[in-house]
């Protein structure tokens, strides 16, 4: 009975839709203090493409830097901040720096100083609602893709502290966003494509590494959340919807956080993906299909809780 209630609960927030379009509730959500909201992740499901998004869009501010990492860590580290703070005066190294970036203004160092100065200190959710202050009225929120992997603590203590916050978590087919984030940590050393010609290794990897476990289990990730914070408006969005169609998954997501979806952001087309020149590993049958073996009580539990996309994952590999 019990499971049945959460199930349902989690359902709710899974599919509660909001209709296009600015609302009353956004002039008052962007008055008041701390976020008004964070995107979880899922890393390699799209988040860098919202923030891109939503960094040009006049009703929103986000940080200068993607990927805040303030509420995953028990002990702030500010590296990213340090390291734009340090490059200021250096008009070249900052160009490269930030060059997929909204330009810097004053409101942006004195967000980097803030943050810099939290560095070594204990995470402190009053420390971090101060870092929204810079957002000028506009709704404020935080994109980092760690946050998938909050514990029930933290997550409750948030709830408590900001009970009017959205949540967005974006989903992508498990089996594609393992392979993506393979791809990623090959791209920064650290995954030897030697690995995928030894079964046993690779399957020894897909079951121990941190980077992968960590953000492998997207149902596991929303139950916890519909758990420990069931009042906290949240919403999923799928990785599908985006590639098939980028202009409307962007305007259902900015009405979710109380935007106007008719406002462009900047000059950026909905459908731009600036990480589409990465290049991947060539994903083989047979790594496929020890990452399908793997992720199979997690495809099967996808289309339970989400249906509709999901359900199309597990009859991609399954069925």
């Amino acid at each position: 009975m019990l499971a049945n209630v959460v199930l349902e609960r989690v359902r709710d927030l899974c599919f509660s839709r909001l209709p296009f379009g600015k609302s009353r509730e956004a002039i008052s959500v962007a008055a008041e203090p701390g976020p008004n909201f964070i995107c979880i992740g899922m890393p390699k499901t799209g988040t860098g493409w919202l923030f891109d998004q939503l960094k040009f869009h006049s009703d929103f501010w986000v940080p200068p830097i993607k990927g805040m990492y303030y509420l995953d860590r028990p002990i702030t580290q500010s590296d990213d901040a340090r390291e734009l703070l340090r490059i200021l005066g250096d008009r070249e190294r900052l160009k490269i720096r930030t060059a997929n970036l909204r330009p810097l203004d004053e409101s942006d160092v004195s967000f980097l100083n803030l943050l810099n100065s939290y560095s070594g200190k204990p995470r402190d959710l009053e420390r971090y609602a101060a870092l929204f202050q810079f957002g000028a009225g506009r709704i404020a929120g935080d994109i980092t893709p760690g946050y998938a992997r909050l514990d029930e603590q933290i997550i409750k203590a948030i709830a408590g502290r900001f009970p009017n916050l959205r949540v967005i978590i974006l989903l992508r087919d498990p089996v594609e966003r393992v392979w993506s984030q393979v791809s990623m940590l090959h791209r920064k050393g650290k995954f030897p494509p030697a690995i995928l010609k030894d079964e046993s290794a690779f399957r020894s990897f897909l079951c121990n590494d941190k980077e992968v476990a960590d953000f492998a289990y997207a149902s596991k990730i929303v139950r916890k959340w519909s758990t420990c914070a069931p009042r906290v408006k949240f919403e999923h969005f799928f990785f599908d919807d985006l590639i098939e169609n980028p202009l409307a998954t962007r305007a259902r997501i900015i009405s979710f956080l109380c935007g106007n979806p008719e406002k462009p952001s900047g000059e950026l087309a909905a459908d731009c993906n600036r990480k589409a020149r990465y290049k991947r590993l060539l994903l083989s049958d047979e790594a496929k299909s020890l990452i399908v073996n793997q992720m199979s009580d997690e495809l099967y539990e996808c289309s339970v809780l989400f249906g509709g996309v999901a359900t199309k994952w597990l009859n991609r590999y399954l069925h």
